[in-house]
């Protein structure tokens, strides 16, 4: 019998792969790589967010104490100057905003009358509802001086709706009419302007 033969593949040592020759390596496991990383980020990420606020922190104390110098330095008669002049423009503003503008009227009557008519007289008036209107009498040369008037009123962007009544012939051999014009809201007044 073979003093080297073994009755089992189990050695009876430890075999040691240095001793052995080979090579060792170390497998590094995805998962603890993918658990360093993270903790690098969260690590990085909670460094920001400290520095982030103490930054803040001291911009806050530095606004601060700005604002409690300019309050020092501000004079209490200063503010309610400021105060008033403030309500002033704002009830200047209310006023022009309800103001309205007679020439933009003028001109408006002015472009929208077509060749043929003649105004002879206009009124311009805000009835209780707040609605504004224009009444007018005018003469048309004829007819069709007439139709063309009133199809410039219906095209007119500043007028809501028009009326043409009264429509007589006078002795000249003119027609005579009554205009009621009912505008946009707002359509003369200065902030349109």
């Amino acid at each position: 019998m073979d003093p080297f033969s073994q009755n089992s593949f189990i050695p009876r040592k430890r075999i040691d792969p240095a001793s052995a020759g080979l090579k060792v390596k170390r497998t590094v496991d995805i998962f603890t790589s993918i658990a360093l990383v993270v903790f690098f980020v969260v690590l990085f990420l909670s460094l920001g967010v400290t520095i982030s606020k103490i930054y803040i922190q001291n911009e806050v104390t530095v606004l601060t104490s700005k604002a409690a110098s300019i309050v020092k330095d501000v004079n209490g008669a200063d503010v309610e100057g400021m105060v008033v002049l403030d309500r002033k423009i704002n009830a200047i503003e209310g006023i022009l905003d309800k103001h309205v503008s007679i020439s933009s009227i003028l001109n408006f009557i002015e472009t929208t009358t077509s060749v043929g008519v003649a105004i002879g007289s206009f009124n311009y008036y805000i009835d209780t509802d707040g609605i504004e209107k224009i009444s007018m009498f005018a003469t048309a040369k004829n007819y069709n001086s007439l139709s063309n008037q009133s199809t410039a009123y219906k095209n007119n962007t500043k007028i809501s709706d028009s009326i043409i009544d009264g429509v007589t012939p006078n002795e000249t051999g003119k027609i005579d009419f009554n205009v009621g014009l009912l505008l946009k809201s707002g359509s003369f007044s200065y902030s349109k302007k």
